[in-house]
């Protein structure tokens, strides 16, 4: 048992570093020259992340590519609807002057050495099913479907930094219980030293105590490096070239508890079922491309030259086309958008589902995290007395050194448990309002402390 434990304590570092568990967010884990590593002027708050994550990458991008739509949909439509006015001129020069021999009569000119003609086209549009009514609503609803998606990136670029802001306070309370760990073995190993001198422990045990403090502070240095990580990924988010460090949680859990949405709201679903009436739209289009357009054509002309007996032209008038054959084109079209508009309700039912069963587990978790919390909390007092318990019973040589590393052990991983109880509750909070389609709010809490990073 006793070299089980040794090979446990060997592997302390590493395996606290990769494995998960939670901390009593009031107790000190971590001392003043770890604590000042890193510059506590860049924290950030969850109130800063949801107001800076408004404007991160992500969600500059996505609306970004929704001006673009609206613009392309604008486009079309003025396309579709407004007249157009085209004008253009030529000049000729020749070698010679070209003519038609008419005898007796002299010659019918052909071709003029200089010459000149200039005019204008205007054409209106005035029946075009397709384009005015179908493929115009088509452009429309991609673009509002694509404002809609652009704010709901807003809200998932949030959603996505106060993700990296909890796994850094995740890391960070393991880092502080592990550097706790660390300290009470540290200061305790005095008069580990004592009981030693006075054979009261063995040489081994004192090798226990040093391997598990310099493991610890291995596994420190390790989660300390992992947090920054994940400090700059959430600058990142932020569109800030700094690290920016989470401010640490308020000790106690809000009184609150989050009214659910309702998935259907939320905007991307909502841009999905756009998504679908602009593919119903093109649908339509491919099958009223065969109604004909008509346009009505007004013109000016202005030429100098013999040809002619009158250098100035009007004309007015209208055209008509019609297809009646593309080599089923149009049909291959309409059931391509068939397919797609398939694809797109089954991804919006497939979705609403999930998200359905997203909230109902978040709700839930909220109440058992608040439970588990307090409970925890209980837990780390109850595991400090067992500590110093068993560290008493070590003095009087009641127990051996294994019995006061697994209390202290004991200690460590309940601390670490109960702030992972406590930042639970938080990431459930969110999901709450994420998956409901609820803007991403604050419950009322304390001012925030500092960071502690």
């Amino acid at each position: 048992m006793r070299a089980a434990l040794l090979s446990a304590l060997l592997a302390l570092g590493p395996a606290l570093a990769a494995a998960g568990a939670p901390v009593s967010p009031t107790a000190k884990l971590v001392p003043a020259s770890v604590e000042a590593a890193h510059d506590t002027s860049a924290a950030v708050d969850m109130a800063q992340v949801l107001d800076l994550a408004r404007r991160g990458p992500d969600a500059l991008a996505a609306l970004g590519q929704a001006d673009k739509q609206d613009a392309v949909a604008s486009a079309y439509w003025r396309g579709a609807i407004m007249p157009k006015l085209l004008a253009g001129g030529g000049y000729l020069h020749a070698d010679r002057e070209v003519d038609i021999p008419l005898y007796p009569l002299g010659g019918l000119p052909l071709l003029e050495q200089n010459s000149w003609g200039a005019g204008a086209l205007a054409v209106v549009p005035v029946l075009d099913v397709e384009g005015m009514l179908y493929n115009v609503r088509t452009q429309d609803r991609a673009a509002q479907a694509s404002a809609l998606a652009a704010r709901q990136a807003a809200r998932d670029s949030q959603f996505k930094a106060l993700g990296y802001y909890l796994q850094a306070l995740e890391l960070r309370a393991k880092r502080r219980a592990l550097n706790e760990f660390a300290d009470n073995l540290a200061a305790r190993s005095n008069e580990i030293q004592r009981l030693y001198d006075l054979g009261g422990v063995g040489e081994s045990d004192l090798m226990k105590v040093k391997l598990g403090v310099d493991d610890a502070r291995a596994g420190v240095r390790e989660l300390e490096e992992k947090e920054g990580l994940l400090a700059r990924l959430l600058a990142q988010s932020l569109n800030r070239e700094q690290a920016a460090w989470p401010a640490d949680l308020p000790p106690e859990l809000p009184d609150a508890q989050p009214v659910p949405g309702d998935p259907s709201e939320r905007f991307d679903l909502k841009a999905l079922g756009l998504q679908m009436e602009a593919v119903e739209a093109d649908q339509a289009a491919s099958e009223a491309g065969f109604l004909p357009k008509v346009s009505a054509l007004g013109s000016y002309l202005r030429t100098d030259t013999k040809q002619v007996n009158q250098q100035e032209v009007y004309t007015v008038g209208a055209s008509a086309t019609w297809t009646i054959f593309d080599g089923a084109v149009r049909q291959a079209k309409a059931k391509a958008a068939g397919g797609e508009l398939e694809s797109l309700r089954q991804k919006q039912r497939s979705a609403l589902l999930a998200l359905r069963a997203q909230l109902d587990d978040a709700v839930a978790m909220l109440g058992i995290k608040r439970q588990e919390y307090e409970q925890r909390r209980q837990a780390v007092e109850e595991a400090r007395k067992a500590s110093d318990l068993e560290f008493k019973r070590l003095r009087e040589g009641k127990v051996s050194v294994n019995n006061f590393i697994d209390a202290e052990e004991v200690l460590r991983d309940r601390r670490e448990k109960a702030a992972l109880s406590q930042i639970a509750w938080w990431q459930e909070w969110f999901q709450v309002q994420s998956s409901g389609g609820q803007e991403l709010l604050l419950p009322q809490i304390p001012s925030q402390t500092g960071v502690r990073p």
